[in-house]
């Protein structure tokens, strides 16, 4: 996208309305950054090379914490599980009767390091397309559920054109887990893909996140739901804007960690503030 290009995008998204038009600016300057530095991208080594090609296929990728071979593991695994266990033993915050615990982790020097390893970087920048920017962390529970509801709903991430998020798991995620469920994109025809966005609109106008599995399953048959059963000691790599997900019901609490990076200029710069500001709390002591 040249320069001429550019104005004339922002200049129509102007008359359309001042969201339309940031929207344009960064949808524009993203367009640009890429296309200049896609050929400086960090080389990606061992297994991200394969991480990477699963996730431009519409995929998730797992691989487990030592094939990674990142120096910083030991470090982040120590204080990870740390802080998943002392979640574990607060008591529950009111705002967390319908869902899940969340500590926003950024600040944490050994997650920090193990989010800001280069082949962590260079996973997140070429498939991005662009230098990618680490968001945060955050530290996760998910209680046992009897019911959909939140992101036990399917639907789709809006925080930028692409990310990328590393769930990362200690324990192994079975389906009693609730693990990460998904369809690929690329499976969906156009129209299809259409219906499936109108009736989450419609389930957004009702108070709802998404789609309950009944509801998909009508749409898209189960036997093209992928899941993300792991081994503990596993990062599951995927991109939730890129197709319809949800985490299934468990039976079994699960905990994680969510690494998030996007472009250094997201689509709705509002959505990533989540990840290090203070709209959930801190974990303590680290």
């Amino acid at each position: 996208m040249n320069v001429d290009t550019t104005v004339r995008v922002v200049r129509r998204a102007a008359r359309r309305g001042t969201r339309e038009a940031r929207q344009a600016v960064l949808d524009a300057t993203f367009a640009v950054q890429a296309r200049h530095q896609r050929v400086g991208l960090p080389p990606l080594e061992g297994e991200a090379q394969r991480i990477v090609a699963a996730l431009q296929r519409g995929e998730a990728a797992a691989a487990g914490l030592d094939e990674l071979k990142f120096g910083t593991t030991a470090e982040m695994e120590r204080v990870g599980r740390q802080i998943l266990a002392d979640m574990a033993e607060e008591p529950r915050l009111a705002s967390e009767v319908r869902g899940p615990r969340i500590r926003t982790a950024t600040a944490v020097p050994a997650l920090r390091a193990w989010a800001l390893e280069p082949q962590m970087l260079a996973i997140a920048s070429n498939y991005i397309g662009s230098p990618a920017v680490f968001q945060g962390v955050h530290a996760r529970i998910d209680p046992v559920s009897s019911a959909q509801d939140l992101t036990e709903l399917w639907h789709r991430d809006g925080e930028d054109r692409r990310m990328l998020k590393a769930f990362v798991y200690f324990h192994d995620i079975t389906i009693d887990h609730g693990p990460f469920e998904y369809v690929v994109d690329s499976e969906l025809d156009k129209g299809l893909r259409r219906r499936i966005l109108g009736g989450i609109r419609d389930a957004e106008r009702n108070g709802r996140l998404g789609l309950d599995d009944d509801e998909m399953a009508a749409l898209v048959p189960r036997s093209q739901w992928r899941n993300g059963e792991v081994p503990g000691r596993t990062a599951l790599f995927a991109d939730p804007t890129a197709f319809f997900h949800h985490g299934r019901l468990r039976t079994k609490a699960r905990s994680s960690l969510f690494f998030v990076y996007t472009s250094a200029f997201p689509r709705e710069p509002g959505h990533c503030r989540q990840y290090w500001d203070d709209t959930f709390p801190a974990p303590t002591g680290f």
